[in-house]
């Protein structure tokens, strides 16, 4: 059913279920996991801190850096669009050098950032598999490892929404602009 409504809703709604159900939800983990880690490093010390603490950290930091990016542009964006659309005003195209009309890059910045975040995402499937045994507050970093799962589940899931359902539409609305 999920599907369903992705293939079938309008950009604004779509991008908006997408910021309730993926990059709210990222963010929250990134906070989340940000937490554990400072726990796990005031619990260990700074000088016998983990190198698997460190990347966890950065990891999700940059996590939360490109997610925000993306939700503040995409959010005002797919705005500016759809209020251009509920207009009657005709839309004066920006023509590039040669007297062709310059497209708004949007989908092209998606697809981008998508893979952008998934070298991270590489990174963080590197990241969950710490060495449990080796250390003094195991119940807190299969914590902190399952949360760092979750978020390489949300963000798996997010991609593939994007590229399937959202790059296309933000395709569509560009297309619809420039006719």
């Amino acid at each position: 059913m999920t599907g369903f409504f992705y293939k079938k809703a309008e950009l604004l709604p779509l991008v908006e279920k997408l910021d309730h159900e993926f990059y709210e939800v990222i963010n929250t983990l990134c906070n989340k996991s940000k937490s554990q880690v400072e726990e796990l490093g005031l619990l260990e010390g700074k000088q016998t801190s983990s190198s698997y603490l460190t990347m966890c950290n950065a990891l999700v930091i940059e996590i939360q850096q490109k997610i925000a990016q993306r939700k503040e542009r995409l959010v005002n964006y797919v705005k500016t669009k759809n209020e251009f659309k509920n207009s009657n005003v005709k839309h004066s195209l920006q023509i590039d050098s040669d007297n062709r009309p310059i497209k708004d890059l949007q989908a092209i910045e998606i697809k981008d950032s998508i893979w952008l975040l998934k070298n991270i995402l590489y990174r963080l499937q590197m990241a969950t598999l710490p060495l449990y045994p080796e250390t003094r507050h195991i119940e807190i970093y299969k914590i902190l490892s399952s949360n760092m799962s979750l978020l390489e589940h949300n963000l798996t899931k997010l991609f593939y929404l994007e590229e399937t359902y959202l790059v296309p539409k933000l395709n569509e609305v560009e297309e619809c602009v420039l006719e």
